[in-house]
């Protein structure tokens, strides 16, 4: 059964990367708008690193030259 659920959830996706176009779906949290593959539609909740997110937002102004050495997702890029 575990086979089958995988399978048919990776067309799922499939057909939803096809869908939006490669584009993701948008989402909301922290008081901002972005969009994420649909795969990480459910990923997020409401307060996502709710914290760093508000220390990102409170220290890069427009012009601010930061770097982003992550991994993962790259929500914050």
């Amino acid at each position: 059964m575990k086979i089958k659920y995988i399978k048919i959830r990776s067309w799922a996706l499939g057909l939803l990367d096809r869908f939006t176009r490669r584009k993701g779906i948008s989402i909301s949290f922290n008081d901002a708008r972005l969009r994420v593959p649909g795969r990480y539609y459910r990923y997020f909740s409401k307060s996502y690193e709710q914290d760093n997110f508000q220390f990102l937002t409170e220290m890069i102004k427009p012009g601010t030259i930061c770097l982003d050495i992550g991994a993962h997702i790259g929500i914050y890029t």
